[in-house]
């Protein structure tokens, strides 16, 4: 049955908004926000005034309130450390906090009840950039399963009530947030305060090197919590759907890229080492099909992958890099302007530009070639990849440009004609075979 249709238009600012999770970092931008805006009837409890997963206490707050707007951002938070070793803590404690609110604010009808979640929702490997319908295709980052569970559960009562009783609930899911409020704990806090922490320590404490966990290489979007809160007023006064809503910046860096970045701000001159033995959350993957299909019809490209592995469970069957055969509805051109704007692409050439730069023969090279980042791997269709066998392996991929940097190594000095070679030019991986057998001091030239 249904209560009425939305209709975008500014919120009533004397109307009572009660922010769950107002002292919170993502609920005290928003409070700052409202305030802010001109809203005189702002409404918060802190932990120890009403605890959320006390469900007989929640039911006599919003009985005495009756908030016309709510914002849940109250939630059970921290980094992969506390998700890995918490897990009960994190999902039983945020189910209780969101269904007691949602089934509370649903007995009083309020009329416009925003939730947020987490981009941890998103399958593992899930295509980059994430798109909302990724929700519920793939397997989750298992370091954080818990807490995505209950988050999804929260997606999936909003979408219930809207259906059940007509209330123009929305969610909106945030991409890594910091600012004001953050939480710097050693063992709960998210990548970006964590690494402010460990370096700032390392810094006032004269260490000669930081260790962080996982290679470095995963790519993270971050965006100011002001800037969300900002995003929050303008859904509930402009959207209404019952799919949830990305907010971001469209733009990220790599891991190392951030903690070059906070070591040089916070004044540390020492050494980084990275732990690869902890793992590095989420891993970037473009499937490159599934992106050109959104983009252009779904016959008008082909992606082939000609550098991959089905047999060894690091690869994934990815690579990276990947060929596009265009027909009808897609040019090169169209093509390569598009693949050019997606995270983690590094170069993108057309047929006769990657033949010359790579000895590419050109009856084999498709009309199009994409190569990822040393830090991105490229995948055809999602449907097509059985990613499940990754487990806690690192993801990687062959055929980057990255791959030109490989040493090329052999045990014995090379004789003067292949020295001067070797030194005025890039070597390719298969002349070594010419170097080892024609190359070495004291061996003829055949």
């Amino acid at each position: 049955m249904s209560e009425g249709t939305f209709e975008p238009r500014p919120l009533d600012r004397d109307a009572t908004t009660f922010i769950a999770g107002h002292r919170g970092l993502v609920g005290s931008a928003i409070w700052r926000k409202l305030e802010g805006e001109g809203f005189t009837s702002l409404v918060g409890r802190r932990s120890g005034e009403l605890d959320l997963r006390d469900r007989e206490a929640v039911f006599d707050f919003f009985a005495e309130t009756r908030p016309r707007y709510v914002v849940l951002a109250a939630a059970k938070v921290g980094g992969i450390l506390a998700n890995n070793t918490y897990p009960v803590d994190f999902l039983s404690d945020n189910l209780r906090i969101q269904t007691n609110v949602m089934d509370a604010a649903l007995e009083v009808r309020t009329a416009r009840l925003l939730f947020l979640g987490s981009s941890c929702i998103y399958p593992r490997m899930a295509p980059q950039p994430i798109h909302e319908d990724s929700l519920l295709t793939g397997h989750l980052e298992p370091t954080n399963d818990a807490y995505a569970i209950a988050k999804i559960a929260g997606i999936l009562g909003v979408q219930a009530v809207r259906r059940q009783y007509g209330l123009p609930w929305i969610s909106a899911m945030p991409t890594n947030l910091y600012g004001p409020g953050d939480n710097f704990s050693p063992t709960g806090s998210h990548v970006l305060p964590a690494l402010i922490r460990r370096y700032d320590e390392a810094r006032a404490s004269g260490a000669e090197s930081v260790t962080n966990w996982g290679t470095g290489s995963p790519r993270r979007e971050f965006l100011h919590v002001d800037d969300m809160a900002a995003a929050c007023l303008h859904l509930m006064e402009h959207f209404d759907g019952p799919q949830q809503v990305n907010v971001g910046t469209g733009r990220d860096s790599t891991i190392k890229e951030i903690a070059e970045t906070v070591a040089s701000v916070v004044g540390f001159e020492g050494e980084t080492h990275w732990d690869t033995s902890k793992p590095d959350g989420t891993p970037n993957v473009i499937f490159l099909q599934d992106e050109l299909d959104r983009r252009f019809d779904k016959l008008a490209t082909r992606v082939i992958l000609p550098i991959t592995d089905p047999y060894v469970v690091h690869h994934g069957s990815l690579g990276g890099f990947a060929r596009v055969y265009c027909y009808d509805g897609a040019t090169p051109y169209e093509v390569m302007r598009f693949t050019e704007g997606l995270s983690g692409v590094e170069a993108v050439y057309d047929k006769p530009s990657a033949c010359a730069a790579f000895d590419l023969p050109p009856d084999r090279e498709g009309d199009v070639v994409v190569i990822s980042d040393a830090g991105t791997a490229l995948g055809a269709a999602e449907a097509v990849h059985d990613l499940s066998l990754l487990g806690e392996h690192r993801l990687r991929s062959h055929g980057g440009i990255s791959e030109k940097r490989v040493p090329f190594i052999i045990s014995v000095p090379l004789n003067s004609e292949y020295d001067a070679r070797a030194k005025s030019t890039t070597l390719r991986s298969y002349e070594i075979y010419d170097y080892v057998i024609n190359g070495v001091e004291n061996t003829p030239v055949i």
